[in-house]
């Protein structure tokens, strides 16, 4: 099998948008993807990451789980949270007042 060459004659200022084009393309390939959404990424959350968001133990997400208080998706076996719901129920939380009490 031959492969053949073509030389041409090119000025250095052809010679160099070719170079030029060929580094930006190269770049743009090698160039990381930019990082996902947050909302998009956090869209669902495993036990674990509903656990640590809510800073409660996996026992009392569990008992919230099977009592209806944190609503669950599953998904190919697995149980997942909606960030979502959580931060409604959040959200219906009365806030805490810290600081010194009655004056």
């Amino acid at each position: 099998m031959t492969s053949s060459t073509m030389l041409q004659s090119i000025s250095i200022d052809e010679l160099s948008a070719l170079i030029s084009a060929a580094v930006v393309s190269a770049h743009k390939q090698a160039s990381p993807k930019p990082p996902p959404d947050p909302k998009q990424e956090d869209r669902v959350l495993t036990r674990q990451e509903a656990a640590q968001y809510l800073r409660i133990s996996l026992p009392t997400l569990s008992r919230r789980i099977k009592d209806g208080t944190i609503p669950v998706v599953h998904v190919c076996g697995r149980t997942l949270i909606r960030r979502q719901d959580l931060e409604v129920l959040l959200g219906g939380l009365a806030p805490v007042h810290s600081g010194g009490g009655a004056q």
